[in-house]
Parts: C-alpha cells; structure tokens; sequence
C-alpha cells in the first residue's frame, strides 16, 4: 500500500468503466429485473477497483462510488418486496456503511481539484494532499478485505432470481411504475421552495433525484415507446437538478475539509447554485413521466 506523498494520481485512462444501460426484458418478472439490475452495477464498481486500488485514479475511485450508489439506489427502488426479507436488508445496510469511505476520498479529490485551494499555503495543500492518501489506503483496504468481498459474494446471491423467496414475483413493470411514482412525488413535492429549503431538506430532494434518475435508467427498456418522456431523456435532465444540488453541497463538504488543515474558505456566492437547482427542479416538474 502506498504511503503518503508516494504517488499522483493518474490520469484517467480507457479502462475506466462507466455505467452501461440495463436491458430488462419487457415480460421480466421484479426478480428477474433485480438480478439483471444487480449484475450491471456490481460489474461497474467490481472493474473499476484495480485503477482505485493501484492508480489511486480519480475517475476510478468516481466510477467505483458510483455503481456502489447505484445499486444502492435498487435496493432502496425494490423496498417493497425487500423490506420482508431480512437478509437482503441487512447486506443493504451494510452496504451503505462499509462505502462510506469511498465518499471522504471522492470529496478530497473535488475539492483538490477545484479553486479553493487556489489561495492556500503550500503546506495546507500538501496536508490535503496527506488526506487524500489516507483516505485511499482505507479505501484500497476496504475493497481489497475479506468483509467487502464476503458482502459482495452475498449480494451476487441474494439477487440471482433462483434464490427470490418473495411471493408473488410481481411483473417488473408494476414494481418500477409504482417505485418511480414515489420517488417522482416525492422530488416535486420535497423540492417546492427549494430555494428557501435550508441545506437538510435540499439534500433530501438530492437524494430522491438520484434515485429517481437510477431509477429511469434501469427500467428504460421496459417503457419503449411509452407516452410521456423517453425515459432516458427524463433521466438526464433529472441528472442536472442532481449535479445543481451536488454542488451546492460540495461547497459546504469544502469548508468542512479545508477547517482539517487550519484553512479558512472565503464565504462563497452560492446565489447562481442555488438559482441553478430552482431552474432544474422546474424543468424536471414539467416532464411528462412515462410510467404513468
């Protein structure tokens, strides 16, 4: 494991993998959906370990987080039939807090590569710097151990539709209408105001946009054709209200962070960010959503 200062990070390279679409068949039952669902966000994350582990590569340790949200995001989409089965349940919770390293490490790399560091000592940089590495050799250490893969090999099993023991297996598409549905209602009534919405209450929209987004990506395929926005397309604007409140909160991240090396941020302008969510939140309201 590389010690601090050892390394760079690399630039990011074609082996990168980002998110593939999700082709769920149009009759799949909600097991055979989940397991397709599954599948692809675990390969993201599981090709993107080496260039974390070994490159310390930002983009890499971005991809890994990502397909990690993802499939987060389908466990919390499938809640319905989930919620009764115990161990399903239990590898989700662990899930969410054995990657919490993974967001320390994401926001010492935006930050470092952003203008707040513009105005720093060298020394306050280089102690960022220092952050930075410890953060990847938890991170590395985590991915590399033997609880992720144990939880990682539990979920490949828990999600193979062979081992479904919830009754009835619903049809995908009833499941991902009603999952969209609230998390839909939940965005456009949450977001409402948004710009007077102290910071808590606008994290929640962002984080109901996210699931929201995953969520329109991995039914796509079972709404081909359907009225309404191509669902693709609603995924991606859904994305820019995503991005808007994500910046809003990587510049409260930012002075978090920078107090750790005795930096002080200058109070930032976060009118335009703030404007910016209110124009996206606005444009995902009026979408017309196709499960309906």
């Amino acid at each position: 494991m590389h010690g601090h200062g050892e390394r760079e990070p690399l630039a990011v390279t074609d082996a990168v993998r980002r998110a593939e679409p999700v082709l769920v068949p149009v009759d799949a039952t909600a097991s055979e959906a989940f397991a397709v669902i599954v599948a692809e966000c675990t390969a993201q994350w599981r090709a993107n370990v080496a260039g974390v582990v070994e490159g310390r590569d930002v983009e890499s340790l971005h991809q890994t987080r990502v397909g990690i949200r993802r499939l987060r995001s389908a466990f919390s989409l499938y809640h319905a039939l989930l919620r009764r089965e115990p161990e399903v349940v239990a590898a989700a919770a662990e899930l969410r807090a054995r990657a919490l390293p993974l967001g320390r490490a994401r926001d010492l790399d935006v930050l470092l590569a952003g203008p707040a560091v513009g105005g720093l000592a060298e020394a306050q940089i280089a102690a960022l710097g220092a952050l930075r590495e410890s953060a990847y050799d938890e991170v590395a250490g985590l991915l590399t151990g033997a609880a992720w893969t144990s939880l990682a090999e539990r979920i490949d099993d828990l999600a193979a539709a062979g081992r479904w023991r919830y009754s009835p297996d619903p049809p995908a598409r009833t499941l991902a209408g009603a999952a969209l549905e609230r998390r839909w209602a939940r965005v456009i009534r949450r977001g409402a105001g948004l710009r007077d919405l102290p910071a808590a209450r606008r994290h929640s929209v962002r984080i109901e946009a996210k699931k929201l987004r995953y969520g329109s990506q991995f039914f796509a395929s079972l709404y081909a054709g359907s009225p309404g926005t191509d669902p693709l397309v609603l995924a991606e604007v859904v994305a820019t209200l995503q991005d808007a409140l994500g910046e809003l909160n990587d510049v409260a991240t930012a002075r978090t962070l920078l107090a750790e090396v005795g930096a002080v941020a200058p109070e930032p302008d976060t009118g335009p960010l703030l404007e910016a969510a209110v124009v996206a939140w606005a444009e995902v309201a009026v979408l017309a959503p196709f499960w309906r």
